[in-house]
């Protein structure tokens, strides 16, 4: 009976040490998992960045627009046919946007006497509200600026009539305070790069009065 006491008690001392080394090694390896850092601590170490901080996502924004396209539209002062040109436009990211828009277009007019052309400079800063689009974004923007308007006169066969100087041709400059209104739907299509389209009112006013216009847009734009 002595005997078998001994070993019922030998074995249970065996289990308890069995138990406590088990229990020692799990909270061993408990340490070492949660003192591992996961990817985007790692990531953040490397940057340099203390991986202790919150990882934030990356912003659906990213990165400043920039569209080229081609315009045209009603000219600012002349008063039949379409100004056609280019246009360069730039957007900062975000939901509400601001930024810059510059292009220059020309139309032509052939009267009885003259053949007139006028170029338009035009220089918005622009402001707006902008949204996803399924893939693609849409922003509506408000464009208030100048428009610098260059206008030349070319007397009709003035030169088989021997005529110089402003009798056979003017020249002259304008300036008038403009604003436009543009709905701009931009669709990736490659990459970052995106088919533009824009289109909208216009209003140009100058010593002569309001002229209400359009603009139209087609081009490609960089989304980053």
């Amino acid at each position: 009976m002595g005997s078998g006491k001994a070993n019922v008690k030998g074995l249970t001392g065996r289990r308890l040490v069995l138990q406590s080394a088990a229990r020692a090694l799990l909270a061993v390896a408990l340490a070492g998992a949660l003192a591992v850092p996961g990817p985007a601590q790692a990531q953040s170490a490397q940057d340099g960045a203390d991986p202790d901080e919150p990882v934030q996502a990356a912003s659906a924004w990213a990165g400043s627009q920039a569209h080229v396209a081609l315009t045209n539209g009603l000219p600012a002062a002349l008063g039949t046919g379409l100004s056609m040109g280019l246009a360069a436009r730039w957007l900062q990211p975000g939901r509400w946007t601001w930024g810059g828009e510059v292009s220059a277009s020309s139309a032509t007019e052939y009267g009885a006497s003259w053949e007139v052309t006028q170029r338009d400079l035009r220089a918005r800063g622009l402001l707006g509200l902008q949204a996803a689009m399924g893939r693609g974004r849409m922003a509506l923007l408000l464009g208030l600026g100048v428009t610098a308007v260059q206008e030349s006169r070319l007397r009709n066969q003035g030169e088989r009539l021997g005529l110089s100087g402003e009798a056979l041709e003017q020249a002259a400059w304008g300036a008038l305070a403009s604003a436009d209104l543009l709905a701009v739907v931009s669709v990736p299509v490659v990459g970052a790069w995106a088919a533009v389209v824009a289109a909208g009112p216009a209003l140009h006013v100058g010593q002569g009065g309001a002229r209400a216009g359009w603009t139209a847009q087609l081009g490609v734009g960089w989304l980053p």
